[in-house]
């Protein structure tokens, strides 16, 4: 039964024309019950649903849960005729022990039946159009379709080629909050455009939605289960039913508290996921700063050693050349000192060779005059005969 995309249409058609048409308020899953134990129950709703049904279609009769089957057999007989299709409900059976697969055709049959009553545009005035449409949330890599009509499931539309037919195969897809965020993950990674692009739907419009839809679906649940109570009951069952209705509201704070908690959590998950990117590239730029500060010290007391040893050899370079440049002078001055006295000499023998210079050229007057006496005093001595 849930794999027939009928049964999520009669509880969406009930669900949205709820107000309009004076229906039943109830989900998915109750309708699958009902029908599944339809004839094994002396009361059951679905009965209810097709009288209110019904009445939308004949509103000027009296029908109760009586009559109802002969109303339906009426109208199957007419709608069938008029659309030459086959009726399902023609024979004198009661409604009750019809196959399942019959009871939810004729369901949706009435569903359809409801909105050709001359009260709908009436009634369906102040509804919005985008609300009476029912489109796929999405598509996935296999062109399977997600489908969302209301509650907490999603179904997914498989399309199967047999005999060269196209046939759609329905199953759900998501039951509980968890399958949900499941399939969220799976699309998050993916890098199909259209499974993007579902994910983005299901993230930015459902997810946040999630806890609250599960709770009212508990709470909603739980009172009908108390409303369906029989009125006269004793003391004891009267104190157990107390008993759990607080136990449950104990039990519903609780877990609303929690779900509010993880819904901040899912709503804060891209913050989270940003502010832990943010730690760790900080944590990242930290230890770079440490690597270079540790680098640039290890740098640092690599040249104060290199700088340390080079001022050494530049200290016994400069050792050296002040040694070299001591040498130089006391060799400058040395040799300054010989030129000095070098010259001295050289000057104490020209001023010699003046000197002797000067005393040659006065000497030969002298000598002159001393040949000259030398020779008179020869010629005289000559003349004399001395």
């Amino acid at each position: 039964i849930q794999s027939w995309w009928e049964v999520p249409s009669i509880a969406h058609f009930c669900s949205l024309f709820r107000t309009a048409f004076n229906l039943l308020d109830f989900d998915i899953e109750d309708l699958e019950e009902a029908l599944l134990t339809d004839g094994t129950e002396e009361t059951s709703w679905l009965q209810e649903l097709i009288l209110r049904l019904l009445s939308g279609c004949f509103p000027n009769n009296e029908i109760s849960t009586f009559n109802y089957q002969m109303f339906l057999r009426r109208l199957l007989r007419q709608k069938c005729q008029e659309h030459d299709q086959y009726n399902s409900f023609n024979a004198d059976i009661d409604f009750q022990l019809l196959p399942l697969r019959t009871k939810v055709d004729i369901l949706y049959a009435l569903c359809d039946f409801r909105l050709d009553a001359n009260d709908v545009l009436d009634q369906l005035r102040n509804l919005e159009v985008d609300s009476l449409r029912v489109e796929p949330l999405g598509y996935d890599s296999n062109d399977s379709a997600y489908w969302y009509f209301y509650g907490t499931r999603l179904y997914r539309e498989d399309f199967k080629t047999k005999n060269n037919k196209k046939k759609s195969v329905w199953q759900v897809i998501c039951f509980t909050e968890d399958d949900w965020f499941q399939l969220n993950k799976k699309f998050k990674k993916s890098t199909s455009k259209c499974e993007r692009q579902l994910y983005q739907t299901l993230t930015e419009n459902f997810l946040p939605e999630l806890p609250r839809l599960f709770h009212e679906k508990e709470r909603l649940a739980w009172k009908r289960l108390l409303e369906n109570q029989p009125r006269r009951t004793s003391r004891r069952l009267c104190k157990v039913i107390s008993n759990a209705s607080v136990v449950f509201q104990h039990k519903y704070k609780q877990s609303l508290k929690e779900n509010v908690e993880k819904e901040k959590a899912s709503c804060d998950l891209p913050k989270q996921i940003s502010v832990e990117e943010e730690k760790q590239r900080k944590r990242d730029l930290e230890i770079k700063r440490r690597e270079t500060y540790e680098r640039r010290n290890r740098l640092k007391e690599q040249s104060e050693d290199s700088q340390s040893e080079k001022s050494e050899v530049w200290y016994e370079m400069d050792g050296a050349k002040a040694c070299q440049k001591n040498s130089k002078g006391r060799q400058r001055k040395l040799s300054t000192s010989s030129s000095n006295s070098k010259d001295a000499v050289l000057t104490s023998k020209s001023s010699k060779h003046k000197k002797l210079n000067e005393d040659t050229s006065k000497s030969p007057s002298s000598s002159a005059t001393t040949t000259v006496g030398r020779q008179t005093n020869n010629s005289l001595a000559a003349a004399t005969g001395q």
